[in-house]
């Protein structure tokens, strides 16, 4: 099966659909496609710095929420960032992957709180 990522940039306000690119970082192997119930939550992992302003107020943002998030920090671990860069094209923090299974993975690229919770909620 091909993998499915999906890619939110804050810059460009649209969700982009990429197939047959590969497998992204943290999604599991096999699988396929599906549509997601409306009471699914996939998990959230932020990539960041903590020098980073947005990234610090992205994840307050997710806090006040009650999204539960893990974190990475780029400086402590460069092979992470290397791979959130791969599957995104770009080496721009804070960036967040939603890993709702199936070889689904949304990648929001800048602190755009409402992007994480729709992708959170399989919306």
């Amino acid at each position: 099966m091909r993998s499915r990522r999906r890619l939110f940039s804050e810059g460009l306000g649209v969700l982009l659909l990429a197939s047959g690119l590969g497998h992204a970082a943290g999604s599991p192997r096999g699988g396929t496609s599906r549509r997601l119930p409306s009471s699914y939550q996939g998990a959230v992992t932020i990539y960041g710095a903590d020098w980073c302003g947005p990234c610090k107020r992205l994840q307050q943002a997710l806090r006040d929420q009650q999204i539960p998030f893990d974190y990475i920090d780029i400086d402590q671990n460069p092979a992470a960032h290397d791979r959130a860069r791969q599957a995104t094209g770009t080496s721009a923090i804070p960036v967040t992957s939603v890993d709702r299974g199936n070889n689904d993975v949304v990648w929001i690229i800048g602190a755009n709180a409402d992007a994480v919770a729709r992708a959170y909620r399989g919306q």
